[in-house]
């Protein structure tokens, strides 16, 4: 509003004396200024003033000659090639002060110029150096970039790291790591880039691992529903030093070799003991760490009671998956394969409060013996060496071995990255080649799958439910009885058995195994007939109706806090009373132990019993009708509904629907149909399912034809019959019936020439 009186941009040359030279108004707001030529490879910070009609000042970058807007003069450091440059620009002050022995643990960034791929400019981004004092005062040294908000870096990251190390040297044999992976699926990981870093110090220019989303909000929000809302901790070692800079006790601390290994273990309830060996990394402000103290605790049990305590605290499949995949690529510097119980994270995921394990900084991979231990050391052996545990861990590395971590598919992408990152990673192909092989050969993989109950042959009971044996090789993930998943326990490596439930008299059974991606398993079915001459077990309870676009006026409810919200519904089919306490519910069908029914939730005979999916658990028992609240919402597109037996695992009743219609319901016709879903105009929370009547709408006549209209539900079939003389005793039908596509149906008939027809309409389903 007052006008710009002047503009200078100010400028010094290696640290030297400010100059400044006067900015033109070259075109309307924009301003202009030539500095004078320097010689190659000098480093030139800069800064704008402007001031106005009544002298009033400011800078870009704000802070004048605390900024740090830099440039240097073309030195020749950037490389031609598929690989980007990312150069970092310091002072040498600055420099000089981010390597100062007294200063490389120090977590406070120093201002910086970045370039990316010489092209894009960042201005007054912060640096510091990252890692553990082990690797900050080394030649493998590596960086943190943090940005401005109002300029993140390739328009997403609030920060990205620069890692230099492979092990103790330099090198990006890491990157394979993250390509295993990402191929193999199941297993957190990042996606990083590589890039020649031009860094401060001559001597720390190589190429670099550029680490982006790394484990922070921007992966957790793309990986896991709410993801940055869950707590993550780092496993690290207590390290600590007795130097200091001038060896007086009170002289500033310099980095030292002391150190104290914490595996995980019950340490008591007192935040303080884990505060320091499990570092937070992920909203540190929370201050919850009673999940991970809880996990941590069961670690020092042993047998079943261990197996039963961490199966609700722990994705165990997750688990067992990354840590194979570590024993594969043979890290020498972290938990279990090496001899620290560190470099390695822990998250909560929000949906079901199970602890996952995260790779971290396994860059001292392909280290390990090629005939190492497949199963390393610490408590965490104890929980891999459970037999269903251990059964599932060997899977994942037979899995592993036979789509990713072998020579055929690695042998492109050693030369691929190799090309990229500037070195020979065929050491590491013939590591790859060695460690399968090895592996490989200590795998029970040709175990038959058979039914060992009986000796295989059919047998006769009285009970409503039999525990069934057999035995299964790795490849196996998880059994189906007649298409029904159930939970299994391996007692073995190659042992297995499961309780079933029967019906009364014949029970034809079909056994089948499926590998982890739910494939069949070749060879891995067996048949058997075990006949229930007692009363059959009852029938599940079933997801009977939903509603995922509940809305006012013309939804319904809540009547404990008036909102409408979506809500499904659950019926017994049976005459008898079911307790439904201990039971699952969930929208994700991949995370079956989402939320777990309450103690005491009895479904009456013939009985319904409403779920408001609104993410309310603290409304639970304050309702006159007895409804649940669960912790998750649906999603109008389209989604899943899953009821799970208590075991976490047996799917009791699973429901998957497509884009629903506001205030329309979906559900079963009649109750408990599991071969009939429609939509539901008339929705029916609480009470038996409904489709309205068939009603005619319209009829016209032309000549010959007659062609009727009728109000339809869609995905129901109809037929139309026709007498011509209400006295006749039948009618014939108008063939063929017809499926409703939408809510209103023609149908045309040639009425050769009957005086008169009268006609009705059948609902067939």
């Amino acid at each position: 509003p007052d006008g710009v009186s002047s503009v200078r941009l100010w400028y010094a040359s290696e640290g030297g004396a400010w100059s400044s030279v006067t900015m033109s108004n070259v075109s309307g707001t924009a301003y202009a200024a030539i500095l004078p030529g320097q010689a190659a490879g000098t480093l030139v910070q800069f800064y704008v003033e402007g001031r106005d009609g009544f002298n009033a000042g400011s800078f870009f970058p704000a802070g004048g000659t605390n900024s740090r807007a830099l440039y240097r003069v073309n030195d020749g450091q950037a490389i031609a090639g598929p690989t980007r440059n990312f150069r970092i620009l310091m002072t040498q002050a600055d420099a000089t002060l981010l390597h100062a022995t007294t200063n490389v643990l120090s977590n406070e960034s120093l201002g910086a110029t970045v370039l990316n791929d010489e092209q894009e400019i960042f201005y007054d981004v912060g640096v510091r150096l990252k890692g553990s004092f082990v690797g900050r005062n080394v030649p493998r040294v590596g960086f943190t970039v943090d940005f401005d908000p109002t300029q993140l870096f390739r328009g997403i990251h609030e920060a990205v790291s620069l890692d230099r190390s492979q092990g103790a040297s330099i090198g990006q044999g890491e990157i394979l790591v993250k390509h295993i992976a990402s191929h193999a699926g199941g297993i957190p990981n990042m996606y990083d880039d590589l890039v020649h870093v031009i860094t401060p110090r001559a001597q720390d220019t190589s190429m670099a691992q550029l680490r982006m989303a790394a484990f922070g909000d921007v992966y957790l929000d793309s990986q896991y529903h709410n993801g940055s809302s869950g707590p993550m901790y780092e496993s690290e070692v207590l390290r600590y030093s007795s130097t200091t800079a001038d060896g007086t006790t009170e002289g500033l601390k310099v980095p030292g070799a002391g150190l104290v290994n914490v595996d995980l273990a019950d340490y008591g309830t007192n935040t303080e003991t884990y505060r320091w060996s499990l570092l937070q990394s992920n909203n540190r402000s929370g201050e919850d760490y009673s999940r991970i103290i809880a996990m941590s605790q069961t670690f020092s049990l042993t047998g079943t009671t261990l197996d039963a305590r961490t199966k609700p605290l722990m994705d165990i499949n997750e688990w067992m998956r990354t840590w194979a995949f570590e024993s594969l690529i043979g890290v020498s510097d972290g938990y279990f394969t090496g001899n620290s119980p560190h470099n390695f994270r822990m998250y909560v995921r929000p949906d079901d409060q199970k602890v996952l394990a995260m790779p971290w900084d396994w860059d001292s991979c392909f280290v390990k013996s090629a005939t190492a231990n497949l199963v390393g050391t610490g408590n965490l052996a104890k929980i891999v060496n459970l037999p269903g545990n251990l059964h599932t861990y060997y899977g994942h590395l037979n899995d592993m071995i036979n789509t990713t971590f072998n020579t055929a598919y690695m042998t492109r992408w050693t030369q691929h990255y190799g090309v990229l990152a500037g070195q020979d990673f065929s050491g590491i192909l013939t590591y790859i080649g060695q460690r399968a092989s090895f592996v490989q050969g200590q795998l029970p993989t040709g175990i038959p799958f058979a039914i060992t109950s009986n000796l295989g042959n059919d047998f006769g009971t009285n009970n409503t439910q039999v525990v069934l044996s057999g035995t299964g090789p790795i490849q196996v993930g998880s059994i189906q009885v007649n298409g029904v998943d159930y939970a299994v326990n391996w007692t073995s490596i190659t042992n297995w058995n499961l309780t079933l439930p029967l019906s009364a008299g014949t029970n034809s059974l079909t056994v089948r195994g499926f590998d982890l991606n739910g494939v069949p398993v070749a060879n891995a079915t067996d048949t058997i007939i075990i006949t229930n001459n007692g009363v059959g077990a009852p029938q599940p309870v079933v997801v009977n109706e939903w509603m995922a676009d509940n809305a006012a006026p013309g939804g319904i409810a809540d009547p404990v806090d008036g909102l409408f919200k979506d809500w499904f519904e659950l019926y017994n089919p049976n005459a008898t009373p079911i307790d439904l306490s201990g039971c699952y519910l969930t929208d994700t069908l991949s995370q079956p132990t989402q939320w777990q029914i309450p103690t005491n939730r009895v479904i009456a005979g013939n009985g319904f019993l409403l779920v408001w999916a609104d993410n309310l658990t603290n409304l639970n028992g304050m309702g006159a009708n007895g409804d649940l609240h669960a912790n998750f919402q649906l999603s109008k597109g389209g989604e899943a509904i899953g009821l799970f037996a208590p075991d976490g695992v047996r799917p009791l009743s699973t429901v998957t629907f497509g884009a629903q219609e506001q205030n329309v319901s979906q559900g079963r016709f009649r109750d408990g149909n599991t071969n009939g879903i429609f939509p539901m105009v008339t929705f029916t929370p609480r009470q038996a399912n409904f489709l309205p009547a068939p009603r005619f709408s319209q009829l016209s006549l032309s000549p010959g034809l007659a062609t009727l209209v009728w109000e339809a539900v869609p995905g129901v079939n109809y037929q139309l019959q026709y007498k011509t003389n209400l006295a006749d005793g039948s009618w014939t039908d108008l063939s063929p019936g017809v499926l409703a596509t939408n809510s209103s149906v023609s149908f045309t008939n040639a009425i050769n020439g009957d005086p008169q027809r009268f006609y009705r309409l059948l609902r067939t389903n």
